[in-house]
This record gives C-alpha cells, sequence and structure tokens, in this order.
C-alpha cells in the first residue's frame, strides 16, 4: 500500500512500467516539525502517509522526552496497542523480503561481472532537493 508509487500488477497493468504518484506528502506548515526532529516528523507524519500499513505509527509517543523513569508507562503503552504491532510486524516482513532481494541483487551482480558486463546499477541520480540529506 505504498502511496508513492504504483507498479506492474499492483496499480497499473503487468504491461505498464511503474507510475509516480504525485501528491503533497509534506504539507507547508509541517517544515518547522520536520526542522525540530526530523526522525519523530518521519516516523510519526511521513512514513504513515505514503504507506497505509505504517498508520499506527502516528500514535508513537517522541522517546526523546524520556529522561528518567517516572511515566516510562505512559510513553510506551502505544508499542502494545494492536495496530502498531501489526505495522512493525508489516516493515518486519518488508525487511525480510528486502534481505531476500538483496541476495539476489547481489548474486546477480556478481555472476554479470565474472561474465565481463558492468555492474547492474552501479549508481543512481534523483533530481535536487528530491531528498533530503544529512551530512
Amino acid at each position: 500500500d505504498w502511496k508513492l508509487y504504483k507498479w506492474p500488477g499492483h496499480g497499473v497493468s503487468p504491461e505498464h512500467t511503474y507510475q509516480c504518484i504525485e501528491g503533497e506528502y509534506m504539507k507547508a506548515d509541517e517544515y518547522d516539525a520536520f526542522l525540530q526532529d526530523p526522525s519523530y516528523f518521519f516516523t510519526t507524519t511521513y512514513l504513515p502517509r505514503i504507506f497505509g500499513a505504517l498508520e499506527p505509527f502516528k500514535q508513537l509517543p517522541n522517546l526523546t522526552v524520556v529522561a528518567e523513569m517516572y511515566g516510562l508507562g505512559g510513553i510506551f503503552f502505544p508499542y502494545g496497542l494492536p495496530d502498531v504491532q501489526s505495522a512493525f510486524k508489516a516493515l518486519l516482513e518488508a525487511g525480510s523480503e528486502a534481505l531476500k532481494w538483496v541476495g539476489y541483487y547481489l548474486a546477480f551482480n556478481k555472476e554479470m561481472a565474472e561474465s565481463g558486463f558492468p555492474l547492474c546499477a552501479p549508481g543512481f541520480t534523483k533530481a535536487p532537493f528530491d531528498k533530503a540529506v544529512q551530512g
């Protein structure tokens, strides 16, 4: 349920290429929150907006407030909610699939290199300002 793209067999026919879906995935009034704490913003605002399975992450607390034992139950209870746990399970499943893909990809690149072909994807590029970069 990735809202940024449609791909063959998932939103477009198997004969078509992937499609970027335009949308306002970060709103103009959210820049201060993003700059204040990019990790928290991405976890609780941006990712739930672009991945339906991560919608429950909107309920997660900002862990930077954990300074002492008092109140920890109130901070951590959202992690026990069934929908939040389901979102984490979706991430674990995605991670397992990504690990399989990396294995196939690396094996393919190795086989191609040994056969004298260039790397499958030696690099990539993006349009300026499409990606925030941390130094």
